[in-house]
């Protein structure tokens, strides 16, 4: 049975491989979105690695904004939008300014994942990096259709990793999924590739970031509220 709004959390290792990649091409004043959060896994894990690579003297400076959304409002997430809706980045620019990635684990389900994608892809001012399993990218013309939109959306960078059990029984969704990295700026500073990279040692995945984990859960709460306050004033002016 499928989990509630096709939720499966994202694991550390996963979100530190895109970290990786997507670190050089990351303004410290962008706006970054994860419009399908869920429990944050992917968002509590980048503003662990923003504060260790932006902020080495841990003075709380200058970051990029990372935002949450999901659509289940029972989810602590700073928007509860439909990830399809156009108003949920229309939103994000009136309060934060315009959404320049989108990071994200989206639903697998089709094509659901497909319209999510495609609405990310028309509002991502430089990129969008997406969970997405291998079979994604076969060009299905019948049912719930991709080859389109994977026609006139070029991939431009895939990361396969090694198989995850999202369920963490190892028995469902034990599955092969790939980052898919979009350059949506058109500029071509994104490197065109095709990588695969293994999961590391679970001590490595533990221990990466643990010098800073309790001041970035500070400062994650800290933003949380500021974000709360410029959202209560905003509603206040209209």
């Amino acid at each position: 049975m499928r989990k509630k709004f096709d939720f499966y959390e994202t694991p550390h290792w996963q979100t530190d491989i895109i970290w990786d990649q997507l670190k050089p091409f990351i303004r410290k004043d962008a706006v970054i979105l994860d419009c399908c959060a869920g429990e944050n896994a992917i968002v509590n894990r980048l503003l662990t690695a923003m504060a260790y690579e932006f902020d080495p003297t841990g003075k709380l400076q200058y970051y990029p904004t990372i935002l949450s959304n999901d659509i289940d409002k029972e989810k602590v997430t700073d928007l509860h939008y439909d990830a399809r809706d156009h108003q949920l980045y229309d939103r994000v620019a009136e309060l934060w300014g315009p959404v320049d990635w989108v990071i994200i684990n989206p639903p697998f389900q089709s094509p659901l994942c497909m319209e999510i994608l495609d609405t990310a892809l028309r509002h991502a001012r430089v990129g969008v990096a997406s969970i997405l399993r291998l079979s994604f990218r076969e060009p299905t013309q019948h049912r719930h259709p991709r080859a389109e939109f994977l026609e006139c959306n070029p991939i431009t960078q895939l990361i396969t990793m090694s198989r995850h059990s999202y369920d963490k029984t190892g028995k469902t969704d034990s599955v092969t999924t790939e980052w898919a990295v979009w350059d949506t700026s058109w500029m071509g500073d994104f490197p065109q590739s095709i990588l695969s990279i293994p999961k590391p040692p679970d001590k490595i995945t533990k221990t990466r970031y643990n010098k800073r984990n309790v001041y970035a859960k500070t400062w994650t709460r800290t933003r949380k509220a500021s974000f709360e306050l410029d959202a209560n004033h905003a509603d206040t002016k209209q």
